[in-house]
């Protein structure tokens, strides 16, 4: 029983695997790291337009054995001024939580959902986020992009 569910979630990361090299995301690199499929490495791009333009960040993600029915844990390696990102690099996003993960939220789904939110932080009732970074962006937009855009320039230029 225990070697199948393996072998089933190591399939389901070689699958994702392959579509990511398929669509070449220009938001984004990844794989995974030293052959360890349940081990990956991530950059993101930062997206146009933002205080995160130009900006290299870097992602880690681990992939639990009862993935895809467990959501990877998924954190930014580099310091990003966001409401939706932690101090130590937790990522605060419903999709990615034990409770509303889903075996559609594929590895190029969560990056491309995480590119967006650096762009839209995701504020509304229900989402997870740090209560002082998302008072700056509602109130003091223009400082909080300044902010944001100094921790980009400090922490995540390649």
């Amino acid at each position: 029983m225990q070697h199948n569910s393996v072998l089933y979630w190591e399939k389901s990361l070689m699958i994702q695997k392959k579509e990511i090299e398929r669509v070449k995301s220009p938001l984004y690199s990844t794989s995974p790291v030293d052959g360890d499929i349940s081990f990956w490495k991530a950059q993101l791009f930062g997206p146009a337009g933002s205080p995160y333009e130009n900006g290299v960040f870097l992602i880690d993600m681990h992939f639990p054995p009862q993935y895809p029915f467990k959501p990877p844990k998924v954190f930014f390696r580099t310091k990003v001024f966001h409401p939706n990102v932690g101090d130590h690099g937790d990522i605060f996003l419903r999709m990615i939580s034990t409770d509303y993960f889903s075996p559609i939220n594929t590895i190029h789904k969560i990056l491309t959902k995480i590119h967006e939110m650096l762009r839209n932080p995701k504020l509304g009732e229900g989402e997870y986020y740090d209560e002082e970074k998302a008072r700056m962006y509602k109130e003091d937009k223009s400082g909080f992009d300044g902010r944001a855009r100094e921790w980009t320039l400090e922490h995540a230029m390649a």
